[in-house]
């Protein structure tokens, strides 16, 4: 069984580091310093056996599309990524607290999906994906997420391609 190891640190490091503004280097004088224990990000590391890519059209229309990667780890979903607008999601950890949805939550934002299995996630609708507002009240960002049957099994195949080699 393929094992994939996710440090969560560094997922968030790097997806930090593609969303700087402009063409300046981020400023790098307080990592100048001595570090200190605050400073140091905890590093958090999520071992899942395998990863499923599922599409989904969303809102009335089904014009915003979300595309999530979701690790998972025996029998369970532990872990998703959420694309939307093109932009990654930090790691979202699963919220076992919701028995009726298949709920993941991180730094204020939530995604949930229908209750899944491994074995039905590629079949099963989602609620939406929502972030926490300044006002301390969710703002749903996308609802009413419908399984993109098409392009969730491009996303499958395109995971079973293997990488082209580069010179």
């Amino acid at each position: 069984m393929k094992k994939v190891l996710i440090p969560a640190a560094a997922l968030m490091l790097a997806l930090t580091g593609c969303a700087a503004k402009g063409d300046q280097a981020p400023n790098t004088a307080a990592s100048a310093s001595a570090p200190t224990q605050a400073s140091q990000p905890q590093r958090e590391s999520i071992t899942v056996d395998s990863a499923k890519a599922v599409a989904y059209a969303c809102g009335p229309q089904g014009k915003e599309k979300i595309n999530v990667q979701y690790g998972i780890k025996g029998n369970d979903i532990v872990v998703a990524i959420v694309n939307f607008r093109n932009q990654n999601s930090p790691l979202l950890k699963r919220d076992t607290t919701d028995a009726q949805h298949t709920t993941f939550t991180g730094e204020g934002i939530m995604w949930s999906a229908n209750k899944a299995t491994p074995a039905t996630i590629t079949q099963v609708n989602a609620g939406g994906l929502a972030q926490m507002g300044q006002d301390g009240k969710p703002q749903v960002l996308a609802n009413a997420c419908k399984i993109d049957k098409k392009a969730t099994a491009a996303l499958a195949k395109a995971a079973t391609q293997p990488a082209a080699a580069t010179k």
